[in-house]
């Protein structure tokens, strides 16, 4: 939880910084777009209904999705119906029930969650993309 919370407040700090150079600023080249693009993906992530807070562990791996690039192929606007599908497959499946994955104390297993996301996020689009439901970014 510390490791992605870390890359989650360095990866806004630096969006924030760049996101205000931008301003003055018309030409920028593709490294600053995508780190534009991606904080305001994190900014949007980290929005929450009001009177319905999310569960710290479906946070984490919400955050972790965003930290780990897996929202970069997600459109802005459907960054809210991502998580919303991310956490109803959990719950419904049951996955990550285990107590030591959301040990908050402890290091997540990085590796299983990025393969998770990946898995789970090709396969929202590869169905979206035949229902044209969630827009995802070329």
């Amino acid at each position: 939880m510390k490791k992605v919370a870390g890359s989650l407040k360095l990866e806004l700090a630096q969006f924030r910084e760049v996101e205000e150079f931008a301003k003055f600023g018309s030409s920028l080249d593709e490294s600053t777009r995508n780190l534009l693009a991606r904080g305001t993906r994190l900014v949007r992530l980290l929005v929450q209904p009001a009177l319905k807070p999310i569960a710290i562990e479906n946070q984490v791996l919400s955050i972790c999705a965003g930290v780990f690039g897996f929202l970069d192929r997600i459109d802005v606007s459907d960054i809210a119906k991502y998580e919303q599908e991310l956490i109803s497959f959990v719950e419904v499946t049951g996955l990550f029930n285990d107590e030591p994955f959301f040990n908050l104390g402890k290091d997540i297993d990085e590796e299983m969650v990025k393969n998770f996301l990946e898995c789970f996020t090709s396969c929202l689009l590869y169905t979206s993309d035949a229902a044209d439901d969630l827009l995802c970014v070329d």
